[in-house]
């Protein structure tokens, strides 16, 4: 950090304390007063991207009455970008719908050609059209047609399918702000957010070598992309398709930001390098793309104060309000938009609209000792909530506009696992619980435990253990208060100060060998009354096979509750017992090995002994996959070959079964797209 920006510095370390990256602290810094938080594993990181290309060529598509082409891909997919010969003088529009089951199509999206102002050489020659995100599918209907709307042949025409879905998720990006310096601020990595380095080369070497030039300006785009999808599989896709379909070599946006505020690293190269996004106007500037489309729509303040945050870094050396002359653009601002400089609706109307007080903030940030976060928010991720109206909903995405997925029972207990984010006049935040996965608006809900509590009977010099999994010490009284420490079960405390009560719960101020700060007195106990060692009811012997017994359950890196949690297992999840048991933190311990999450140790009282019971489930019944993605196999039993991998969320109906092998109760199911084939039972649930 620069001497001579030593407000920057000060506003910065503001909102890195309350969530710069809006996300990005909030798993680690947010784990609630209620103990361990609800956390999704992660996806392997070494999994790819994988993509496939249809052309009219080569390929076998069918008519579908008149309303186009339709064809279905070799895989499940995300993002499609179409692209044809550059040979052509036509200037076509695709017109494109999609479908999981080649029945039930999307509204048409309509795409042209993309605007080429990277400065890169496109693949072949050829003309492409910007990325379109979809839900998943299978299917694509498309036509072509010119610019009176007739249908038109179109040259050489192929469409690229991408599946951007495995790789960190936004989980597992959460450390880039665990532990943020100020030089630079906490941006999410390529490495985080899960670029594959390997697309930068071919047998020659680096495809787009880095150059370097002092930043003069900083360009504002939008990435005319859905304004609502999982930001690590937009990232992913788009780097994907600069990279290897437009054959760029490198993503062409030096940043990203999405709608929660996170802000991502882009082309490789670190500052001052050189992107891919305005022709000759990257030279001396910073491109940074804001994920969405704004044409007709406001980016959401969590997204804008992103925008903020990085444009007020990058240019932390120039005058935010100011003007200079650059390349051939008289007077041009030093904060600007893509139009600003080339032929282009980019960013979009209300984005290009906003430029203005974006200039404002930063120059407020920089100049004033501003914070550029938005309002802090109700809710962090971890934290337990209730639905307070009945049948509130729960919607597919966060806005009005997205489908609701359940009407929910007033007092439901939820789980903040994602946002805040603003849209359609409302915060919302992504929960789950047991009507599954979704997004509910804040005003739906409130903080579990509301009522006024009980005063605790701790005394100041008073000895306590911590009597959960994990628990925050925080540095003030309440939920918003910052966490210094996460004290694992049985560490000890002295309490050093009064009582306070605060966001429905008792607060005790501790002494520990972490730090000193403030924890939730209902999850503190008297050290004298810690639990002495028990035994499992029907203690297990390697070699049992055994099912998780409880909500969810930490598998850990060693026997005790201060071992690092490996993963977070589900009711039902299968596993073998592989070592003997220890006596560990007042628990009996399990060395055990599971198909999906791997090996590791876990408290022997959330285990039952695997049985066949087959989980309940019915012949005729339609279920959904949970917990990640699932083999299908040709048979019952780990032995029978996996004939796909089925993603998260997917419906199918049973159509036989139960089949007891290996330990576990199989499922014969079956839907349009995949067919029929097997799956163990624990991973499927009732819809």
């Amino acid at each position: 950090m620069h001497e001579s920006l030593p407000r920057f510095g000060e506003a910065l370390s503001r909102r890195v304390d309350r969530r710069v990256v809006l996300k990005a602290t909030a798993a680690f810094g947010a784990m609630s007063a209620v103990g361990a938080a609800r956390v999704r594993p992660g996806r392997a990181q070494n999994a790819e991207t994988i993509a496939g290309t249809w052309s009219e060529t080569g390929g076998t598509g069918s008519s579908d009455s008149g309303e186009g082409v339709v064809f279905k891909a070799d895989f499940p997919f995300y993002a499609v970008g179409a692209h044809w010969g550059g040979d052509t003088d036509l200037v076509p529009r695709l017109e494109m719908s999609f479908s999981a089951d080649g029945v039930s199509f999307t509204e048409p999206v309509a795409v042209g050609a993309a605007v080429e102002d990277a400065g890169r050489p496109e693949r072949d020659g050829r003309v492409f059209s910007d990325l379109v995100f979809t839900d998943e599918a299978r299917f694509v209907r498309y036509r072509t047609l010119d610019d009176a709307g007739e249908p038109v042949q179109v040259p050489d025409l192929a469409l690229t399918y991408i599946n951007a879905a495995a790789g960190p998720t936004i989980d597992d990006v959460y450390a880039a702000a665990l532990e943020p310096a100020l030089s630079p601020p906490p941006i999410i990595s390529r490495a985080a957010w899960g670029a594959n380095e390997t697309y930068r080369y071919n047998a020659n070497g680096v495809i787009w070598p880095p150059e370097y030039r002092t930043v003069e300006h900083v360009i504002i785009h939008h990435t005319d992309t859905a304004n609502f999808q999982d930001p690590l599989v937009a990232m992913r896709s788009i780097y994907y398709y600069h990279a290897i379909t437009r054959g760029w070599g490198d993503i062409g946006y030096n940043y990203l930001v999405d709608y929660m505020g996170n802000v991502y690293e882009g082309r490789a190269g670190g500052e001052n390098v050189v992107g891919g996004h305005a022709y000759q106007y990257a030279y001396g500037s910073t491109g940074i793309g804001t994920i969405g489309r704004f044409s007709f729509e406001s980016e959401t303040p969590e997204a804008q104060a992103g925008l903020v945050w990085i444009t007020a870094w990058v240019g932390r050396k120039l005058d935010p309000l100011g003007r200079a002359d650059f390349h051939e653009t008289p007077n041009l601002p030093t904060i600007c938009g893509h139009r600003d400089v080339n032929e282009s609706t980019c960013p979009g109307d209300y984005l290009y609209g906003d430029l203005p007080t974006i200039r404002q903030y930063v120059n407020a940030v920089l100049n004033e000792g501003a914070s550029p976060e938005p309002a802090s928010p109700a809710f962090a991720a971890g934290d337990v909530v209730s639905v307070v109206v009945p049948d509130g909903n729960l919607r597919s995405g966060p806005g009005l506009t997205f489908p609701v997925i359940a009407e929910m029972a007033l007092g439901t207990l939820l789980t903040v696992v994602d946002g805040p984010t603003t849209h359609d006049g409302h915060t919302w935040y992504a929960v789950t619980g047991s009507y599954g996965d979704g997004w509910s608006a804040s005003f739906l809900l409130q903080a579990t435990g509301n009522g006024a509590p009980a005063p605790s009977s701790f005394r100041t010099g008073d000895s306590v253990v911590v009597d959960t999994d994990v628990l925050n010490l925080r540095n003030s009284p309440g939920l918003a208060g910052g966490v210094i420490a996460r004290l694992p079960f049985g560490t000890q405390g002295t309490v050093v100060g009064d009582q306070r009560v605060a966001d429905g719960y008792g607060w005790t101020q501790l002494e520990t060998d972490q730090g000193t700060g403030w924890a939730a007195s209902s999850f503190l106990a008297p050290a004298s009354s810690s639990a002495p060692p028990s035994t499992p009811a029907g203690g297990f012997s390697v070699g049992d096979k055994v099912v998780v017994n409880t909500d969810a359950l930490n598998l850990r890196s060693g026997p005790g509750f201060g071992q690092t949690v490996i993963a977070t297992m589900p009711t039902g999840t299968p596993l073998d017992v592989t070592v003997a048991p220890q006596q560990v933190d007042g628990s009996v311990w399990y060395g055990v090995n599971s198909e999906r999450y791997g090996g590791g140790w876990v408290a022997g009282e959330f285990l039952a002994p695997a049985g066949g019971s087959g989980g309940g489930l019915q012949v005729g019944d339609t279920v959904q996959v949970i917990d990640g993605s699932l083999n299908f196999r040709s048979g019952p039993g780990t032995s029978a070959s996996i004939v796909n991998v089925v993603p998260e969320g997917t419906r199918f109906t049973v159509v036989g079964g139960p089949v007891v092998a290996n330990g576990y109760s199989w499922y014969q199911v079956e839907n349009g797209s995949y067919g029929a084939g097997w799956s163990v039972g624990t991973f499927l649930r009732p819809v």
